[in-house]
């Protein structure tokens, strides 16, 4: 078998934080707004199964509507949502839902929705893009689905309507499991999901037209290709949104740019479903209207050597050493130095 190497050149791409509310998502923001918050995103929305959305900006706008156990205000740092995790051992987990929070149909979200979504994703005939999620949890194989000969998940136990607990397969490090399990993970509402046909959930009405949450908004209506409209969640725990209405609003990167110079839209997302050419960047921060801050987001370039042709290492360094770093700076990232790395 040949052997290849590869140079890594890590770029990394400018991208921006919504100073306020909302401050993982946003990328450039108008200094005022109404009852109305109009964001920009350059990519469409699939749908709004939250079991199977392959889509990093239906993830995105379902995690408005839907709650996850914590909350991750920054990387590596994590805090209750709508639920504490604790451990002793690093192996058995105990999640405990909050008092007062209820979905917007007065239910209260329990335990039983915890378990719900978990054994809903380890069902090996659900499709889902949230399995990794759970792998590491006892009684599920490497895919996060349930074991042959299973028709239950071994580690996961309810408790009472408020608690239930988790042993992993071995002890992990809390932040995995705040990570993976507390906050990638977006809860369902086990008494609307559950008349649904499961092995169809991506046309069923949860997906296409979803009723109950328990998030800071409701779904209001999904234009195909345009916009997505919400509304604030008067019942939401944390008390209703002082923004009433959302439009999230589907254009490329230069309607976007021009949205922005004009008032139409209040504030792009950023998370790579929303991110404003670079070349963009410096003629907005002209406008006296607009908040902009350029923060860090990873692309990553490979060039792949095959090391039955090229034999000698030194042929493969004077690669390396005859890229332009300069040039790369000054044309590419136009001088934002500290967006790029070379490795």
């Amino acid at each position: 078998m040949k052997k290849i190497m590869k140079y890594l050149i890590l770029s990394l791409t400018l991208m921006a934080t919504l100073v306020g509310g909302l401050s993982n998502y946003g990328q450039v923001q108008a200094q005022e707004f109404n009852d109305t918050l109009n964001i920009g995103v350059t990519n469409t929305v699939s749908g709004l199964n939250i079991f199977n959305s392959s889509d990093v900006v239906a993830q995105w706008v379902e995690r408005f509507m839907y709650p996850s156990l914590v909350d991750q205000p920054e990387a590596g740092v994590f805090s209750s949502n709508i639920a504490e995790i604790t451990t002793d051992d690093n192996q058995l987990y105990t999640i405990t839902i909050l008092d007062d929070v209820n979905w917007s149909d007065g239910t209260a979200v329990s335990s039983h929705d915890v378990a719900f979504t978990i054994t809903t994703i380890a069902d090996p005939q659900v499709e889902t893009h949230a399995a990794s999620y759970i792998t590491a949890i006892d009684g599920l194989g490497d895919d996060g689905k349930l074991v042959e000969g299973s028709d239950s998940i071994s580690g996961l136990e309810v408790i009472d309507d408020k608690t239930l607990t988790l042993t992993l397969k071995e002890p992990a490090d809390p932040a995995y499991v705040n990570e993976n399990i507390g906050f990638k993970l977006l809860i369902a509402p086990k008494h609307v999901v559950e008349e649904q046909d499961l092995y169809n959930l991506g046309s069923s009405e949860f997906a296409t037209n979803p009723t109950v949450f328990a998030g800071p908004y409701k779904f209001v209506k999904y234009e195909n290709g345009s916009y997505v409209q919400l509304e604030a969640n008067e019942t939401y725990f944390r008390g209703e949104p002082k923004i009433k209405n959302i439009f999230i609003q589907i254009m490329d990167s230069t309607a976007l740019v021009t949205a922005l110079q004009s008032g139409t839209v209040d504030m792009s997302a950023g998370g790579g479903i929303g991110v404003i050419p670079i070349t963009d960047i410096n003629m907005l921060r002209e406008n006296d209207n607009l908040t902009v801050e350029a923060n860090p987001g990873t692309s990553i370039q490979f060039m792949y050597f095959n090391n039955a042709v090229i034999t000698d290492a030194n042929v493969r360094k004077a690669f390396l050493m005859a890229i332009n770093r300069d040039r790369l700076v000054s044309d590419l990232i136009l001088g934002e130095e500290r967006f790029l790395l070379l490795l």
